[in-house]
């Protein structure tokens, strides 16, 4: 669209013209043009004199009837071109300045009838003549200003079609004209309006002048408003109509003298640019027509090229198709003329083509979709459509365009797309599936190893003998952390890791990580020292065992690459909200460092930043990984600093809300044994036990541990022996069991099931039901609280989680 300034304005040339011939005229007669009729004498006297005068007279007063008549033309013209411009637009302001305009070229008529006396006129030439030129001018700005200002000020007249305004307007413009002509023609004393000695020669033209300058604001508004050729000439008509008040003003001091005819000059050209304007419009408004017919053929042509494209009356019966059309349908065009949409509609789908025009009429507005249609051959493909309605004058709908683009193969990759998430969505349940297994297959007889370590280690045994025992309990332990990294990260990977978000106290959060690296590090003789800044709040909410987790990875590596020196944990806050901080974790160590070009790698799963840093420090590189996107989980992220052989600086950043210290959550997840307050044996011996296993060397270590603590149990292999088995001890002497340790994934009857049937057959007479199981995803967990179970212990078994419970 360049054509935006050349359709709604005047070029500048004309703009440019009309300044120059506005004031050329006068710097023209201050160098000595002289534009009036007056002649040099003949050097006649007596009757020669009176003839020679006559003549001038003459002379002039046809030159003065030209101008006159010459303006006239232009106002009758416009008027004409007015009212064509409302027949094509529908705006009524169009003509009523046209009319405006015309009633002033009447009077502009009048002035030179009158003048020449070719219509009855009392009064003498020589009042007539520049009394009716004052009254005209006066006429013509007041009318003009009326004009311009009934589409100022009323929006309801600017309405469309409006043609009582231009009827109303147009006879009350007349009717003024008439008056004024009347009253001028019949009066026998006109006041006189020339005054060659004063500065002012024609007072009269004063009023006018003013008016002239109030009208160049309203037409300015006027073209804010209504912008385009016609409106932006009335503001530029200003600059003549104003010229002309001056120079009659100021200037003329006689009839035919110069300024006189400088003054009708200008005068004309006010009257020619609305004319201009009009026609301009009329040039422009063609050639972006014929710029938009250009577009549009561009448009339709790479549409015929690229789309379907077709055409139906109001009834949905095709009445023209293009070529791309015919090609994808298969369907000559001879076969789809004249029949409805529904040849082509898929039979299995009611979302068609056909039945959606019927939509269309109720919406009566553009709609788009996806359709299934069929071709001849009967194959199915897909188009997206969008359907637009045309209407008739009268509102009703005449027909229907539907412009389609084929998707079929879009279609295609997006069924593909779904079955292949589908696929990875069963990937992902059968490796879940998997590693659930894997971890149950593996916690098993892990049970039965380290339970029956524990029990071992409490015998009498050689020193070389505890020396052993200790050789396979490490290596157990390191084998359960393998085990738990991989299941940790496993369960970051598939989505499935829930946070936990509770009030936890910072400081003693910071006390508890350190004392779980303090062993190691004092086995290394390496100093743990932490500190925290001042500012820092004491409570926070958050997920503290996810949170605790990273930070004794962190420390924990930082104590394995580090042989000498101290490790330094430095807790650093930053307020981002009212009430929210972001918390910074500092692990600073004295290690060997990390290579620069190694660094990047240091976050990838299984991967460290050293393939000989494996044989040496031992590890399965998922760790960091591990801990980089639980920090991720909660909103963080983790950043390294390092140089080779002087250390790193690892920095955990956690957004976090603060707390207030009322509902602190105990964080503690130091191994059991120190925090779990030990159980007189036999203090409990009240508990009636049944242990729900299908494994036999987790039933011998079961009944081992039990007895260490001073309990006895049952043994039911799997749930049908559970239920049997309460029902036995129920019928034989009244009693029931009252605690029951459950597996969860036994043969016959799984521990799930189980439950439920205790549950209703029992009620609220139900034993305590503790489930007791390699399954350790948290799913598994929640399965079991679900299903009523009353805790969960997962294996291996550490006895002093036997203990909590029996307790």
């Amino acid at each position: 669209m360049g054509s935006t300034e050349y359709t709604y304005k005047l070029p500048k040339a004309i703009v440019v013209v009309t300044i120059l011939v506005s004031i050329l005229p006068f710097f023209l007669s201050m160098a000595g043009v002289d534009f009036s009729t007056n002649e040099l004498a003949l050097g006649i006297n007596g009757s020669d004199r009176v003839l020679e005068q006559s003549f001038k007279f003459l002379k002039g007063a046809f030159a003065h009837t030209m101008l006159e008549w010459t303006a006239f033309s232009l106002a009758l013209i416009t008027c004409f071109l007015a009212f064509t411009d409302f027949a094509i637009k529908r705006d009524p302001a169009t003509p009523v300045i046209g009319v405006a305009l015309l009633c002033a070229g009447l009077m502009d008529a009048f002035h030179t009838l009158a003048a020449v006396r070719l219509v009855d006129a009392v009064a003498d030439n020589s009042d007539l003549i520049p009394f009716t030129w004052a009254l005209c001018r006066i006429f013509n700005s007041l009318i003009c200003v009326l004009g311009v200002g009934l589409f100022l000020f009323s929006k309801k007249l600017s309405q469309k079609n409006n043609v009582s305004i231009i009827a109303g307007s147009s006879l009350v413009f007349l009717i003024s004209a008439y008056v004024a002509i009347h009253i001028a023609s019949t009066s026998n004393n006109l006041p006189a309006t020339q005054f060659p000695g004063d500065i002012i020669t024609r007072p009269y033209d004063i009023l006018p002048l003013i008016i002239y300058l109030i009208s160049a604001y309203l037409f300015y508004r006027f073209y804010k408003i209504k912008p385009g050729p016609f409106s932006h000439a009335l503001v530029l008509s200003s600059i003549p109509n104003i010229a002309t008040q001056l120079y009659m003003a100021f200037g003329s001091a006689q009839l035919f003298d110069s300024y006189f005819y400088i003054g009708h000059f200008t005068k004309i050209v006010s009257y020619a640019l609305p004319f201009i304007g009009l026609c301009w419009g009329y040039i422009a408004a063609n050639k972006e027509k014929e710029r938009l017919n250009q577009e549009m053929l561009a448009i339709n042509h790479t549409l015929d090229l690229s789309s379907l494209v077709s055409e139906a009356n109001s009834d949905g019966i095709i009445t023209y198709v293009n070529d791309n059309f015919l090609e994808t349908t298969k369907y000559s065009r001879e076969e789809l003329l004249g029949r409805s949409y529904e040849v082509i509609a898929d039979g299995g789908d009611d979302n068609n083509l056909h039945h959606e025009l019927a939509s269309i009429r109720n919406k009566r507005k553009i709609t788009k979709g996806e359709f299934k249609c069929k071709n001849k051959d009967g194959q199915s493909f897909w188009v997206e459509a969008a359907i637009a309605p045309s209407f008739t004058p009268n509102g009703e709908i005449e027909r229907f365009t539907a412009i389609k683009y084929d998707i079929t193969d879009k279609k295609l990759a997006e069924s593909r797309m779904i079955e292949a998430m589908q696929r990875s969505e069963e990937l992902a349940r059968s490796k879940g599936q998997f590693l659930a297994n894997m971890s149950h297959e593996i916690r098993t007889p892990m049970n039965g190893i380290l339970g029956m370590i524990t029990l071992l280690n409490d015998t009498k045994l050689s020193p070389k003998q505890n020396e052993m025992l200790e050789t396979v309990r490490s290596c157990g332990d390191g084998l359960m952390t393998v085990l738990n990294d991989i299941l940790d990260f496993s369960k970051v990977e598939s989505g499935k890791l829930d946070l936990e978000l509770s009030e936890f106290d910072l400081r003693k959060c910071v006390d508890e990580v350190l004392y779980l690296s303090s062993y190691r590090a004092s086995q290394k003789k390496i100093d743990l020292v932490s500190s925290i800044e001042e500012d820092t709040p004491n409570f926070l909410i958050g997920d503290i065992t996810r949170i605790r987790q990273v930070l004794v990875n962190l420390l924990s590596n930082a104590v394995k690459f580090t042989e000498e020196g101290e490790i330094k944990l430095l807790v650093m806050s930053k307020k981002i909200g009212n009430n929210k901080r972001e918390i910074l974790f500092k692990v600073i160590d004295s290690g060997i460092g990390i290579k620069k070009e190694d660094q990047p790698k240091l976050f990838n799963a299984f991967a460290q930043a050293d393939a000989t840093i494996t044989r040496k420090f031992g590890g399965t590189g998922l760790g960091l990984s591990i801990s980089t996107r639980l920090a991720q989980a909660m909103g963080g992220s983790i950043e390294v600093e390092s140089e080779f052989g002087k250390g790193s600086v690892f920095t955990l950043v956690i957004p976090l809300s603060v707390g207030d210290g009322q509902k602190v959550t105990e964080a503690v997840e130091a191994p059991l044994e120190d925090i779990v307050e030990p159980v007189e044996v036999g203090a409990c011996k009240q508990h009636k036990i049944l242990v729900v296993e299908d494994n036999a060397i987790n039933q011998k270590l079961a009944m081992l541990m039990l007895k260490k603590l001073g309990y006895s149990c049952d043994i039911a292999a799997n749930g049908l022996e559970a239920l049997k088995a309460l029902k036995v001890l129920e019928e034989t002497n009244g009693g029931s069991y009252s605690l029951i340790f459950m597996d969860m994934q036994m043969p016959e009857m799984d521990g799930i099931t189980a439950t439920k049937k205790i549950i209703e057959t029992y009620g609220d007479d139900r034993p305590v039901i503790v489930a007791m199981t390699a399954n350790v995803y948290e799913e598994d967990k929640q399965r079991c609280l679900e299903a009523g179970m009353d805790d969960f212990i997962e294996k291996p078994i550490n006895i002093n989680s036997l203990k909590r419970v029996l307790s």
